[in-house]
């Protein structure tokens, strides 16, 4: 294999990687706009648990009747600040790479 060859054989494999490395940061982006969309979808759930949990407070001043419904909720709010969390280490990981 001669010199010129070779160097056209790196140029191909340069030309290669860089087409990768659009269509990966172009996926990298697409995939943090999904993650910011679910980010907020997440929270708005959360928000909406907590005023459900205040309302039952304010409306029957005693939540005894509601105990297990509301640990319920409790738990699904822990549940999306876990998943919330995880999404938000996971953005921090995809941001590094760019």
């Amino acid at each position: 294999m001669t010199l010129h060859e070779q160097v056209e054989e790196l140029q191909n494999l340069f030309d290669e990687n860089e087409s990768l490395i659009e269509n990966n940061c172009a996926r990298l982006n697409q995939l943090q706009q999904e993650l910011s969309q679910e980010e907020v979808s997440f929270l708005e759930v959360k928000d909406k648990l907590i005023k459900l949990l205040q309302q039952l407070k304010v409306s029957y001043g005693s939540t005894q009747p509601y105990t297990t419904y509301l640990q319920e909720i409790a738990d699904a709010a822990s549940a999306l600040n876990v998943t919330n969390d995880f999404n938000s280490q996971l953005a921090n990981v995809l941001k590094s790479f760019q």
